[in-house]
């Protein structure tokens, strides 16, 4: 399955990071003495953990939102919708060959046009060069 997620990485570390700031006050209390070092270490990897389920979490919810936009942005259902050709489904499709072709000639835009003025004008230019020699 191809899930949107963020870079591991940086949710580990910034786990790590937010849990030191949760740790802190324990970490002051075990310098001094009041707090025992297995506990402190208990309450640690408890901050890790806690601190890790949230930045994923949120990290999750991120990159699933991020993708979702994404692809929304594609079509916009605010814009006007597309209008219907003249004819409809059901009008005149042309004429059509004996095999069922349509006889019409399919429509190009002005850049497909001068696209093709251009190739043909090159392949005129590199036939005159050519027939000089």
């Amino acid at each position: 399955m191809n899930r949107p997620s963020v870079d591991p990485a940086f949710t580990f570390g910034l786990s790590l990071a937010i849990s030191l700031v949760l740790w802190f006050p324990t970490l002051r209390e075990t310098m001094s003495g009041n707090i025992e070092i297995t506990d402190a270490g208990i309450r640690y990897f408890l901050a890790l953990a806690i601190a890790w389920a949230g930045v994923y979490g949120v990290s999750a919810m991120v990159a699933m939102y991020a993708t979702a936009s994404e692809s929304g942005r594609a079509r916009d259902p605010s814009g006007p919708s597309p209008r219907r050709r003249r004819g409809g489904r059901g009008g005149d499709p042309g004429r059509r060959d004996q095999r069922g072709l349509s006889l019409r000639r399919p429509v190009s835009s002005c850049r497909d046009q001068a696209a093709g003025r251009a190739s043909r004008d090159l392949r005129a230019a590199f036939w005159r060069r050519r027939m000089r020699r």
